[in-house]
């Protein structure tokens, strides 16, 4: 993360390459593509496919030569034609669009559940997974690191992803991505749904959302959530009230994300 975030834009050629380039340029890049219309999909800081994409049309459109390649004619013709004001994503209204027109019903979710490797969070995860299969949805309990979770999740088509990371002092936080320009809706109202739903516990107060940029939810194209709870003991007192908030959270989130953004 900090290697990424000692890239600044125009200081290298931006183009689709294995493995994908990755830094706070390419997400510059986005967010200025979006900004202008072009949309590269999630503002991420990955340069992937739709990205390329976007530079391609951005450069056709701009008379450029289309070699999808972001370099210093690129990034001139950005600063010139994006000045002034601050820069607001197409991404955020495409996306709102996407999941207010296609999240399935409840009995037809694909969710996915991962975990820190813990012990505690492993068991937490299967009883969330136990009540959902309840209701239907489909459901699967993923493991290893959290960029190894974030493919398995993305090769499953999940509609959505809930992480789970126990933490050694008494604290909750639910974390969606987001970063300067974007964050994700789908995501951000699941944190929102999953904090309303935890039990009153000493210690935690009402909890909290973030934005994040962490891997698993960086890279997971589905809207992902990553509660981040402690203490051990605490969670283990409680691990039936969590699961039951989590799977709450759930059962919700297809209203949620089909209301209007505000």
């Amino acid at each position: 993360m900090l290697v990424e975030a000692g890239y600044s834009l125009g200081h290298r050629l931006l183009c689709l390459q294995r493995p994908m380039l990755r830094g706070d340029d390419v997400a510059d890049l986005q967010l200025r593509l979006s900004h202008l219309g072009f949309d590269p999909g999630r503002i991420d800081g990955i340069f992937g496919p739709q990205t390329e994409q976007a530079v391609s049309a951005f450069q056709r459109n701009t008379g450029l030569v289309c070699d999808r390649v972001c370099g210093d004619d690129t990034v001139e013709a950005l600063d010139q034609l994006g000045r002034g004001g601050e820069l607001t994503s197409v991404t955020v209204v495409r996306e709102a669009e996407r999941l207010r027109t296609s999240t399935r019903r409840l009995e037809h979710l694909i969710v996915a559940l991962g975990t820190d490797g813990s012990e505690l969070a492993g068991a937490l995860a299967d009883e969330v997974r136990s009540i959902l299969h309840e209701v239907a949805a489909q459901v699967s309990v993923l493991d290893g690191d959290w960029s190894a979770q974030a493919t398995y999740c993305n090769d499953l088509r999940a509609d959505l992803y809930v992480g789970l990371e126990i933490l050694p002092d008494v604290r909750v936080d639910a974390a969606h991505f987001g970063v300067e320009g974007f964050e994700s809706l789908g995501g951000r109202r699941l944190a929102e749904a999953i904090i309303e739903e935890l039990p009153a516990v000493p210690g935690w107060g009402s909890g909290t959302v973030s934005g994040r940029r962490s891997p698993i939810l960086r890279e997971t194209r589905s809207p992902a959530v990553l509660l981040r709870i402690g203490a051990p003991e605490v969670v283990d007192q409680q691990h039936g009230m969590i699961a039951t908030a989590v799977v709450r959270a759930v059962q919700q989130w297809p209203e949620l994300v089909a209301a209007p953004s505000t």
